[in-house]
């Protein structure tokens, strides 16, 4: 088995490695090796690197006989950071032995342009509060100045101009409020500041999924599964957590941690990591009925987007 990895891995261009039960290297490939600007021979030789992020996860996940999809981030020997979405299996050799196969696929570039894109949407944000901002206060000094210019002697014609303005003043500021603002309680001072909404978060991303995040038949596909078994785990969470089954508790939480990280719905995956914590160690366990019911409400939008979706 261990030599057939060894040639699947000479002819793969993504970064590739097999570690025994200690934690050693027994199998590198090339792409693996030169992200740390070494050579397969000699990470094998030495077993060890002096810089191996993924060590305590990998023994981590060796004891526990676990597999893992994650995200990973290296720096490699030329100084430049890189992300690979990475999965980690383990498997049992012919002699009983016990092994960690880990498999990355480079995502850099789709963390950069999902960045950027963040970037983008908080500029325009930005650039909507300055204008907002602008207007606000040229309201504002409108209807401080106005009393003053009303308490002078004026023509019925200027008196009727200042108190249109005046009017006009008012309305300016309510449009302005229901076009960049949460609703205005009704008893609200005309000069209080008013605040933008908060932009919508983004629930899901395929696109580290790579170039199969191009394929629409297979997102389909994703998107029935995560239909047909994600609420259905949930509720078995639910019974596990009601009868304070804490070791199925962090069994399932860790199963849905991996389904909600596959596809970036970042607040479920934390909620189910911390649910996984909680009743591993036992501790703060009146916390996982709010996280579990936060991972549910995001579940249940999901899950109303994928079937509209779907048709």
């Amino acid at each position: 088995m261990i030599k057939l990895l060894s040639i699947l891995f000479e002819v793969t261009p993504h970064p590739m490695y097999v570690k025994d039960a200690k934690g050693r290297f027994v199998i590198v490939n090339r792409a693996f090796a030169h992200l740390f600007g070494l050579t397969p021979e000699a990470i094998i030789e030495k077993g060890v690197l002096e810089e191996d992020y993924s060590l305590e996860r990998d023994l981590g996940l060796l004891n526990a006989h676990e597999v893992a999809s994650l995200e990973e981030y290296y720096k490699t020997a030329t100084g430049a950071g890189a992300w690979f979405q990475t999965t980690k299996k383990v498997f049992i050799g012919p002699e009983g032995e016990k092994y960690l196969l880990s498999i990355s696929g480079e995502i850099t570039a789709c963390k950069t342009a999902l960045q950027k894109s963040q970037e983008h949407a908080q500029l325009q944000q930005e650039q909507v509060d300055q204008i907002r901002q602008y207007f606000l206060n040229y309201i504002k000094a409108t209807q401080e100045l106005l009393p003053l210019l009303l308490s002078v002697p004026l023509t019925p014609a200027q008196e009727k101009s200042l108190r249109a303005l005046n009017s006009l003043s008012g309305k300016m500021e309510a449009e302005l409020a229901a076009l960049v603002s949460p609703p205005v309680a009704e008893d609200m001072s005309p000069t209080q500041e008013l605040q933008p909404s908060p932009p919508e978060p983004i629930l899901y991303d395929f696109s580290c999924l790579g170039n199969i995040a191009e394929d629409a038949v297979f997102i389909q596909k994703m998107q029935r599964l995560f239909i047909d078994i994600v609420p259905e785990q949930l509720t078995t969470l639910t019974t596990s957590v009601a009868k304070r089954d804490w070791k199925e508790t962090a069994t399932i939480a860790h199963k849905l941690k991996s389904t909600y990280a596959n596809i970036k719905i970042t607040e479920a995956t934390t909620a189910m990591k911390k649910i996984e914590e909680n009743a591993t160690t036992r501790k703060d366990l009146e916390q996982i009925p709010t996280l579990l019911q936060h991972a549910r409400d995001i579940t249940d939008r999901v899950v109303a987007i994928f079937t509209r979706e779907l048709g």
